[in-house]
């Protein structure tokens, strides 16, 4: 069963490159910016909704890594961090895993 570890574990891969859920996750948790300020709640959330379609869908450690380093990984990051409202989620979040 895939856990937040396995998620933060991610940054620590030497192939992850800078980019995909873990990039607008960390730039969600670290925002220096007054008008983005850092959200950890919504970032709880976001990881707790991919760690149970995850699970869900029988991923491997590596499945995760590789969704998370992804393009796709990154709009899920986008629509979560990007403002998008709680509609926007419903209606996008289900093709992004």
């Amino acid at each position: 069963m895939l856990t937040l570890d396995d998620i933060t574990a991610g940054y620590e891969n030497p192939e992850w490159g800078g980019f995909g859920y873990l990039g607008a996750r960390c730039s969600a948790l670290t925002s220096t910016d007054p008008d983005c300020p850092p959200v950890p709640d919504l970032v709880a959330e976001a990881d707790a909704h991919l760690l149970a379609e995850a699970n869900a869908r029988g991923w491997t450690e590596a499945d995760l890594f590789d969704w998370l380093d992804s393009k796709r990984g990154r709009w899920y990051g986008d629509v979560w961090f990007g403002g998008s409202t709680p509609e926007d989620r419903k209606r996008h979040l289900p093709d992004l895993i």
